[in-house]
């Protein structure tokens, strides 16, 4: 965003995107606690959640207000006049880790974990923010 706009970035948000740090060792930590499905967001959030739903053969309903957001995103999003949540759902090159948990799945205080939705019966990815339908975006690599 501050690229694009020509702006500096964040020293530490330019950091995380020079040089992404692999989400490995969480990884195997949440396959070998009942994920069945998992992948990293390099398209954004918006691009990528349909993909697990797809693979997970499940409907994917995002709740945007449970992001957590570096605050770094919440300086770009205002200064494109965005909120927060929609500038960080839309964006890319993020590589966090959006996983599928058993029900059951109790949370863990080995690193940070946040819970944004949840999977029922059918098909696709619903977001909301605020409990308000929003559509969806993500880096499109033909754009």
């Amino acid at each position: 965003g501050a690229w694009v706009a020509g702006r500096e970035p964040d020293p530490s948000a330019r950091e995380r995107f020079a040089r992404p740090i692999p989400r490995l060792p969480e990884g195997r930590w949440l396959v070998a606690h009942g994920a069945t499905a998992m992948m990293d967001l390099s398209d954004g959030l918006g691009g990528d959640a349909g993909h697990l739903a797809a693979a997970s053969g499940l409907a994917l309903h995002v709740e945007l207000r449970d992001l957590p957001l570096h605050p770094a995103a919440r300086v770009e999003a205002g200064a494109v006049g965005q909120r927060p949540a929609l500038y960080a759902a839309w964006g890319g090159e993020d590589y966090e880790l959006l996983a599928a948990m058993p029900p059951a799945f109790a949370g863990t205080s080995e690193f940070a974990l946040t819970r944004i939705g949840e999977f029922a019966p059918g098909r696709g990815v619903t977001f909301t923010l605020d409990g308000r339908p929003v559509e969806p975006g993500g880096y499109d690599h033909f754009a």
